[in-house]
C-alpha cells in the first residue's frame, strides 16, 4: 500500500512495438479497485506515464473489473482487455506479448491466452515519463505485485499455452 518503483524510461530498449516483447509480473490483491487509473481508468501496474498524473502512454494489470488489460496511445486509447476476470486472494501471473512479424498482440492469464488482437497505428511512448510499477495517476495497486518485467528478448510465450516461470 503506498509503494511504488520508477524507472527511467529508455525508448530504444522500452519502445514495445518496435521488436518482439513481453511484459509479465504475478500480482495478488484483496481487491481490484484501486488496480486503475483515478482520472482515466486505464491499467497501472506497469505503465509508461506518471505515477502522480493522468499522464499514461501505456499499461498493462487489472482493472477495477478483476479484467486484465493492455492500453496504449497512438493519438487515440486503444486497449486489449480480457473477457475472464482475476480471483481475488490469489497470485496470478500476467503476460502480454507483441510479435513483431505480424503485430500480434496477446494477453495470458497464468500461461492461458486470455485476449488477442493487432496492434493498430503506430504506439506512442514518452521518455519524459517513467517506467512506473504499482501506482498510476495517484491509485496505488493496493495488494502485491512480484517478478515484474518487460523484456525485448522475442516473444517469450508465442501465442502458445506456457507455464509461467514462479517468481520465490
Amino acid at each position: 500500500t503506498g509503494d511504488y518503483l520508477t524507472i527511467p524510461y529508455v525508448t530504444a530498449e522500452m519502445d514495445w512495438w518496435a521488436t518482439d516483447s513481453t511484459h509479465e509480473m504475478w500480482v495478488k490483491a484483496a481487491s481490484w479497485t484501486t488496480w486503475q487509473s483515478a482520472t482515466n481508468n486505464l491499467p497501472g501496474a506497469m505503465a509508461n506515464g506518471s505515477p502522480t498524473t493522468a499522464n499514461q502512454y501505456r499499461g498493462f494489470g487489472p482493472i477495477a473489473s478483476g479484467a486484465v488489460e493492455f492500453m496504449y496511445w497512438n493519438g487515440s486509447t486503444i486497449k486489449l482487455t480480457t473477457a475472464s476476470t482475476l480471483s481475488l486472494n490469489t497470485w496470478h501471473h500476467l503476460a502480454f506479448t507483441h510479435r513483431l512479424s505480424d503485430g500480434r498482440i496477446e494477453i495470458f492469464i497464468d500461461g492461458v491466452s486470455a485476449a488477442n488482437g493487432t496492434k493498430a497505428g503506430t504506439p506512442q511512448s514518452s521518455g519524459s515519463e517513467p517506467w512506473a510499477i504499482g501506482q498510476q495517476d495517484t491509485n496505488c495497486c493496493v495488494g502485491n505485485i512480484a517478478g515484474a518485467r518487460f523484456t525485448q528478448e522475442g516473444d517469450r510465450h508465442n501465442a502458445v499455452a506456457f507455464t509461467p516461470d514462479t517468481f520465490r
